[in-house]
């Protein structure tokens, strides 16, 4: 059998649609598709990294707040309660001493473990002091500059009756420790 030319022409086309039907579905489609995957993940992508940004953002706000309100003592891992009640009483001191309140009385209080929070600790020195009110005010401000968190936990103030001016003040500083044993 011969084949006319016009059967040739029919065959060469047939042939060239065939190849252009598998250089299509064989490259052009799977690199469309690899093209469409990897603009949605980068699209994904990105969203998690604006999500990721603002979860940042309210991470270092947070961070400046607590470091604002209670100094970089906040950001100290627990030591255990021997060494955290050791430093509580040397951060009170230090506070007091640069406050200058007077006739100081240091009374340690008996560590407690905090029910809330398993594996911790709280220890706490109870001080009595004589000031005047600028000095009781620059105590307490000074607590946010202690490289050990110190906590106000309670404060007490009587005025002297016999002293204008002269406030008899009762402040209770606490801490929180690692109960031994660690955290669950």
């Amino acid at each position: 059998m011969k084949l006319t030319t016009r059967d040739k022409r029919a065959l060469w086309i047939g042939g060239v649609g065939l190849a252009v039907l598998l250089v299509v579905r064989g490259v052009a489609i799977p690199w469309i598709d690899r093209w469409s995957d990897a603009r949605a993940q980068a699209a994904s992508a990105s969203a998690e990294l604006d999500a990721l940004g603002g979860r940042m953002t309210r991470v270092l706000s947070r961070h400046a707040d607590l470091s604002k309100r209670y100094g970089q003592g906040v950001f100290r891992p627990l030591a255990d309660v021997e060494t955290a009640q050791r430093d509580l009483l040397t951060a009170a001191r230090d506070v007091l001493n640069k406050s200058k309140l007077g006739q100081l009385e240091y009374f340690p209080q008996k560590a407690r473990p905090l029910r809330d929070v398993p594996g911790a600790t709280r220890v706490a020195v109870q001080v009595k002091a004589k000031c005047k009110l600028d000095q009781l005010t620059k105590c307490l401000k000074g607590l946010s500059a202690t490289p050990t968190l110190v906590m106000l936990d309670s404060l007490a103030v009587d005025n002297d009756a016999k002293k204008p001016g002269q406030l008899t003040v009762t402040l209770m500083f606490a801490a929180v420790a690692e109960t031994a044993g660690g955290r669950s």
